[in-house]
């Protein structure tokens, strides 16, 4: 059904499609900051900025659900329920093997564990230029590492409006082969570069407690350390998710961003506008 509230944008990278961009052999991350480049360029005023891999289909819930709850909770940020992959969420009752569980949080939850393959940003993240453009740096050694970087960033300054909405899941059954090396301490060094502090990555822990997976993580690993962060992430979740409240802006000011990044780093130029292109910042 057609709408005049949104406007769609396509892009290949492989072969061109009537009415798409194409962008012959680009990498994920530059094909998202292509598509975002486009978009600002039409200087329309969108309220947010849905970016959405091509083979993701709805299991529960629509797109008009979706977008309709990123209005009613104006997050920073917004994803789905992803399948297999979150919907053993940090609220999540598991259930069984075969079904996914009964969410125990409502409607919505505070994010610590998504996918980069659908992906909802307020045009305020996008004017901080903090998560978007994407850091394609990282696409030589893993295009996992670029959306693994976005997603700590999403973390590290977005925490508190990062929003899981549990009443719609999404699948992607195509899964294209790409390399996925393990970690590197490459991506180590250059987060030591930005921030002030160290980091703080709560994925490892955002799993339900009750799950089967997570239950084998606590036999393997015979942490108590790991045990009570797990509980820890658990409890901050419950008290974020309850205390959430519409954000009158979803800005982080210049002030508090010099609390947390270096001045002299990569993310605070992107985000002073030091560096005007898309393609400046990404390289």
């Amino acid at each position: 059904m057609y709408r005049k509230d949104i406007d769609v944008i396509f892009q290949t990278y492989d072969k061109p499609i009537e009415n798409a961009i194409h962008f012959q052999d680009s990498t994920w991350g530059e094909g998202r900051n292509a598509l975002l480049e486009k978009a600002l360029a039409s200087q329309k005023e969108y309220e947010y900025y849905i970016f959405i891999d091509d083979d993701v289909r709805f299991l529960t819930g629509d797109f008009e659900r979706f977008e309709n709850q990123l209005i009613k909770y104006g997050p920073a940020i917004a994803v789905p329920v992803f399948e297999k992959k979150t919907w053993i969420c940090v609220l999540g009752l598991y259930i069984s093997f075969l079904k996914p569980p009964k969410m125990i949080s409502g409607r919505y939850q505070i994010c610590k564990l998504a996918d980069g393959q659908f992906l909802a940003f307020h045009r305020e993240v996008i004017f901080d230029r903090l998560v978007m453009p994407l850091q394609t740096k990282f696409d030589s050694i893993s295009w996992w590492y670029t959306s693994s970087t976005q997603q700590l960033l999403i973390l590290n300054l977005y925490r508190n409006s990062f929003l899981q909405f549990n009443n719609v899941v999404v699948a992607n059954d195509e899964h294209r082969k790409y390399v996925k090396n393990p970690f590197n301490t490459i991506q180590h060094t250059w987060f030591e570069k930005q921030f002030i502090h160290p980091i703080k990555d709560p994925r490892p822990y955002a799993l339900n407690l009750l799950s089967p997976s997570m239950l084998r993580v606590f036999v393997k690993k015979r942490s108590i350390a790991f045990i009570f962060k797990c509980i820890g992430e658990f409890i901050s979740t419950v008290i974020l998710t309850a205390t959430y409240r519409k954000p009158r802006s979803r800005r982080i000011s210049e002030k508090q961003i010099s609390r947390i990044l270096k001045r002299d780093s990569d993310l605070f130029m992107q985000f002073s506008g030091i560096k005007d292109k898309c393609s400046d910042l990404t390289n």
